[in-house]
């Protein structure tokens, strides 16, 4: 069938728009695991870079327009919408200026809403929100900052659910060796085993994305996961 240059206009607006529907835009802030809020990380599990350090730098790096986090909740979530479902990407306005972004591009859709599975956020009501993925796929962050200057440290949040967990990431560099950290953490009160994992690049071309891929404990079952508070510095 041929289709008239109206039609194909009017094609391409849709499309325009479900692209524009499927990014969430967000400002970030200046702490990590904000002591705001009574849920606090437990666990971390770093390299590189210890937990007391990153975080005691996230707030000069923040005001250097260097680095922030994306604590996903209601106030910072400017578009489109709290909750926002079934976004592709994330545009992270950060530093106290904010004339950087990052671009938080996902393997599938995830959603910035509270959290499923009993989780509870360590900043205030949102998550992002991550559905079970194929068997053996992670899913993938790729990490794209509007600045030619690499991300050298970042660390994210897993929150401890219902049921007990495996939790493992990886940190792609560019032109370096993959990093990685697995945690199993055991089951007890909730919200008990809520768990960092930080690392600092070992290579000058820095971190470009993260893969996480969280599955039943003792399975190759995938489940959901909650990911809140997500830092990163150059």
């Amino acid at each position: 069938m041929k289709m008239t240059s109206i039609a194909l206009a009017a094609l391409s607006m849709i499309a325009t728009v479900s692209v524009a529907q499927a990014q969430a835009v967000l400002r970030s802030v200046g702490v990590y695991d904000a002591p705001t809020h009574a849920n606090v990380v437990d666990l971390n599990n770093w390299g590189g870079v210890t937990y007391p350090v990153f975080t005691g730098g996230l707030p000069a790096a923040w005001a250097a327009n260097s680095g922030g986090v994306a604590n996903f909740d209601q106030p910072e979530l400017l578009a489109p919408g709290y909750p926002a479902m079934g976004m592709l990407n994330a545009r992270v306005i950060y530093g106290v200026g904010g004339v950087n972004t990052l671009g938080m591009l996902f393997s599938g859709p995830a959603n910035i809403s509270a959290p499923v599975g009993g989780a509870v956020p360590i900043s205030w009501n949102g998550v992002l929100q991550v559905p079970a993925q194929p068997v053996g796929v992670p899913f993938t962050i790729k990490l794209q900052p509007s600045t030619l200057r690499p991300l050298m440290r970042v660390g994210l949040t897993i929150l401890q659910q219902q049921t007990q967990q495996t939790i493992g990431v990886t940190w792609i560099q560019s032109g370096g060796p993959n990093l990685t950290g697995t945690v199993t953490p055991a089951v007890g009160a909730i919200p008990t085993r809520d768990i960092c994992f930080l690392r600092q690049a070992t290579v000058p071309g820095g971190i470009v994305a993260v893969q996480i891929m969280v599955t039943r404990a003792g399975t190759a079952t995938p489940i959901s996961f909650n990911l809140d508070d997500f830092g990163f510095q150059h």
